[in-house]
């Protein structure tokens, strides 16, 4: 499960998660995952190693947490089409 920690409703929290979030696809369309570390992806989303922990427990919090915003996004497209859309 995914551990984002601290209170999301502010910008500059939202700005650091999706800023690690987009370090680490990043990353990964470079490298294998298993390659990755925590260092990689800071520097790539020029944040602080504090500011990562702040929001994510590890990597795997991270990949968690894009694969959930991916699983939503798919399941909001799914009910958008007509044959959920009917009365």
């Amino acid at each position: 499960m995914t551990s984002i920690r601290n209170d999301s409703s502010d910008l500059r929290v939202r700005k650091s998660i999706r800023d690690i979030q987009r370090a680490l696809l990043e990353l990964i369309a470079k490298k294998s995952y298993k390659d990755i570390r925590v260092n990689d992806v800071i520097r790539e989303a020029l944040v602080t190693k504090k500011t990562f922990y702040r929001h994510f427990s590890s990597l795997d919090a991270v990949l968690d947490s894009v694969r959930q915003i991916r699983h939503i996004r798919n399941f909001l497209t799914m009910m958008n089409t007509p044959i959920f859309l009917r009365n």
